[in-house]
């Protein structure tokens, strides 16, 4: 097919105009009276086709090749290995078909304060044309609701949401020397947490249900903290996800070595279930269910991707297409379930309706927040 054949839409009238402009051509020299008019309304009509031939063949090639030659970075903001890097190296190899123009894209890790050093670069610094994309830990876009405001350069809801790849259930486990095994034996008797920058599970148990967890931060990842636990430098993993767990240590939870005390999640989890473990709710009164479903709410968007401010729309509904696309791809579904991937996904405009939620939750309620879990 020639180049102009992929311009088989064109609306029958403009080929009709075009075919009645050369008519007219022809016979002007048998109609000379006329001809100063006839060819000054001739020169009108194809000047209008002109213009609507442009607006035709200008803007379907331009959204069609900004992508083509391009790289779109994926910023991950975890360590190298964890399961935000493992999502986000899967949905990277699978995002680039579902684009038009099939760019090159690059997953780039930016660990850093849970995230939040990647939410700043999305926000502050990466290009706001369509080639920067993020992948960040949902805390770094709900702890400036609880946190002092000037902590944090950015406001998350200016955000574009692309999408989250899973809603999750998090987990407080230790392995068969931690000293407690249960709720029950955690109020009673001390134990040594190794957590991340972020230990909001830890101190909301140790406020709610008087457990006595001694909190160590400054593991960088779910990989480091899995190490301290296995090097016995903590007793208990306490506000890890249930894929991080699966993907990092498959088939962990099932071989009886881990000893889980409770899970987080708002609906059962078939291999919870099967294993037994209590859900946070056995053990939170009506008073504080508000609370607690405050602070766990951002597990509905545990692995959110985001644009930053000021994308254009027509990119981010391009990024959004391709993200959807991806969730639904039997590659893709079939390589998440070799690498114990959950897929529970949301679109971008219901995890931004979902934050809006998270916000909008009353001051009162967002101060106990504040003291009970940061």
């Amino acid at each position: 097919m020639g180049s102009w054949g992929r311009y088989w839409f064109w609306p029958a009238a403009l080929l009709d105009l075009a075919a009645e402009i050369r008519t007219g051509l022809d016979q002007k020299a048998s109609t000379r009276s006329h001809m100063h008019h006839r060819e000054e309304h001739m020169l009108c009509r194809v000047g209008l086709s002109m213009a609507m031939l442009g607006a035709l063949l200008g803007t379907p090639t331009h959204a069609q090749d900004f992508y083509r030659g391009k790289t779109l970075t994926l910023v991950i903001g975890n360590t190298a290995g964890s399961g935000y890097d493992t999502y986000g190296r899967l949905i990277a190899r699978q995002m680039a078909k579902h684009l038009p123009g099939t760019p090159n894209v690059v997953p780039q890790n930016m660990p850093g304060a849970g995230s939040v050093k990647a939410a700043d670069y999305m926000y502050m610094i990466a290009p706001k044309d369509g080639t920067h994309l993020g992948l960040v830990m949902p805390g770094a876009l709900v702890d400036p609701l609880a946190n002092t405001a000037v902590k944090y350069r950015y406001e998350p809801s200016k955000f574009e949401f692309i999408g989250t790849a899973d809603s999750s259930a998090k987990l407080c486990f230790g392995l068969e020397l931690s000293p407690v095994k249960s709720i029950e034996e955690a109020q009673q008797t001390k134990a040594i947490v190794a957590s991340g920058p972020r230990a909001d599970y830890p101190l909301m148990l140790n406020a709610l249900l008087k457990t006595k967890f001694q909190i160590v931060t400054g593991y960088p990842g779910p990989s480091e903290q899995l190490m301290a636990l296995e090097r016995g430098e903590g007793d208990l993993i306490c506000g890890l996800d249930l894929t991080a767990v699966n993907t990092l240590r498959p088939g962990l939870l099932q071989s009886g070595k881990a000893k889980i005390l409770v899970h987080f999640g708002f609906g059962p989890r078939p291999l919870l279930t099967s294993l037994g473990v209590p859900d946070i709710w056995k053990f939170i009164s009506e008073q504080d269910r508000p609370l607690v479903e405050l602070i766990a709410a951002e597990q509905q968007f545990q692995r959110p991707f985001i644009a930053p401010p000021g994308t254009p729309a027509a990119r981010v509904a391009e990024l959004r297409a391709a993200f959807d696309a991806v969730m639904r791809d039997p590659d893709f579904l079939g390589e998440a379930k070799k690498s114990n991937l959950e897929i529970n996904p949301m679109t971008g405009t219901e995890v931004a309706a979902a934050l809006e939620r998270v916000y909008a939750a009353p001051k009162v309620l967002v101060d106990r927040m504040s003291k009970v879990s940061r």
